[in-house]
């Protein structure tokens, strides 16, 4: 007898909890237009959602209670208001957010390459502050938060090995420049690793230009400008850790110090990304996630110096293994033996990438200082039984006075950039070793 009793309760269990949840919906505005990507928190629990392009939003399973309902989103006050779920379902109907006018006194340096308020920049900036990146975003994973501002998207580049670039506007990839503390690092081949290897703990911001605001970069940066600041060493932990596990078996993280050597205060971090566990669950014959190998090892160095005059030095090491296809390509690391093959379809793509850039300030108070900058990216591909590889400098230098004139603050610059690529593709002897040199005077 007892034994039915248990039998009819786990019978009837399931339908009596799903009895008690509830469904929770609303639409997100700012002057009556839909607010895609805010985030939506009930506070206090681990129950949320992302707008969606028409602002709506919906939470499913809620327990019935009282909460407190938060919602976030870039350039905007946070938004709290207290909630009672008693009926299986609550609209709370449009939900009017404010611009947060505070915001408007973060520095930038975007918009004329050199320090400024928001409310005083001749171009319109979109700034993802740390705070924010640590509230919304995995350790390693930068691109969830840049999508969240409006314009911008992801734009994966290939289906197998995901490798991806960030458009503004509708424009493809390539016309977004992406730069580090200002300086413009990254070309065409390896614009898609500028936001790789670098750990959201080591980012002050990331400023974002969109539209032709932002050419005074280059003919690189038509669609716009994604500019990572990063920290300033003094201000970093002596010690510090971070990482990321899944249920997948994947490993993210980011180990770092910060010693003071001399006159000079001084970053160091490792930063690693493992992901090695085939998973098929749409059966064709692909892995859904990428599987890779990741290490980066980085360095900031910056010297007090008389006046506040600048000199900062960042120096990063990069490596990547990078692979996708079928599992007789990836089981046990078979790709490291046949890769090229045209047996078993697989992808593989080995980056490796040194690079050294920094800020000297050369006058006060005139304001004259020369950015530089320097990066060497090596790349072995193949995609199937095709082999690409490809070697790529870029070289950078941007002299800049800023002086005073009565009431006008002027900004002149002199920047050159020389680059080299040569590639080369299977059943093609030739290399091609096309060079860049390039001059260019620019009053701002």
């Amino acid at each position: 007898m007892l034994a039915r009793y248990i039998f009819l309760f786990l019978l009837l269990f399931p339908g009596f909890v799903i009895s008690q949840t509830a469904r929770l919906q609303g639409k997100i505005l700012h002057e009556n237009n839909p607010l895609p990507y805010a985030h939506v928190q009930i506070k206090g629990t681990a129950w949320g959602a992302i707008s969606a392009d028409d602002g709506s939003f919906v939470i499913e399973n809620m327990a019935k209670g009282q909460y407190e309902l938060q919602i976030s989103a870039l350039g905007y006050q946070v938004f709290s208001r207290s909630i009672e779920v008693q009926e299986a379902s609550l609209d709370l109907g449009s939900i009017e957010m404010q611009e947060d006018i505070l915001g408007l006194q973060e520095v930038v340096v975007t918009g004329a390459m050199k320090e400024t308020f928001i409310k005083d920049s001749p171009v319109k900036i979109d700034v993802i502050t740390h705070q924010f990146l640590l509230r919304n975003s995995a350790p390693t994973n930068l691109t969830e938060s840049i999508k969240m501002i409006n314009g911008v998207q992801e734009t994966v580049a290939c289906g197998v090995c995901f490798t991806n670039s960030f458009s503004i506007n509708g424009l493809p990839g390539a016309y977004t420049a992406v730069l580090i503390d200002g300086t413009p690092l990254y070309g065409n081949l390896s614009a898609v690793y500028g936001l790789n290897g670098i750990p959201s703990t080591f980012i002050e911001r990331i400023e974002v230009i969109k539209g032709p605001n932002s050419t005074l970069y280059g003919s690189e940066a038509v669609a716009g400008v994604i500019n990572v600041i990063t920290k300033d060493p003094a201000r970093q932990p002596k010690l510090g850790l971070s990482t990321m596990l899944t249920t997948h078996g994947e490993s993210y993280g980011t180990l770092s110090f910060a010693p003071k050597v001399g006159k000079w205060n001084t970053y160091w971090g490792l930063d690693w990304a493992y992901s090695n566990s085939f998973s098929d669950e749409n059966a064709d014959g692909f892995s859904d996630r990428i599987h890779m190998d990741r290490y980066t090892v980085f360095s900031k160095w910056s010297m007090d110096r008389p006046e506040k005059r600048r000199f900062n030095i960042f120096g990063k090491l990069y490596y990547e293994d990078r692979r996708n296809g079928v599992e007789a390509f990836l089981k046990n690391r078979a790709y490291r033996e046949i890769r090229g093959s045209d047996y078993y379809y697989g992808e593989s793509i080995y980056t490796q990438r040194a690079e050294v850039f920094g800020t000297y300030d050369l006058a006060t108070p005139t304001r004259m200082w020369i950015d530089f900058a320097f990066n060497n990216h090596n790349q072995n591909s193949y995609y199937g039984a095709d082999l690409y590889e490809a070697e790529q400098q870029v070289g950078f230098t941007n002299l800049i006075w800023n002086p005073k004139l009565n009431k006008h603050d002027l900004l002149l610059g002199l920047t050159n950039r020389p680059a080299t690529l040569r590639r080369q593709y299977r059943g093609h002897a030739k290399w091609c070793r096309p060079a860049i040199h390039s001059w260019r005077i620019r009053p701002g």
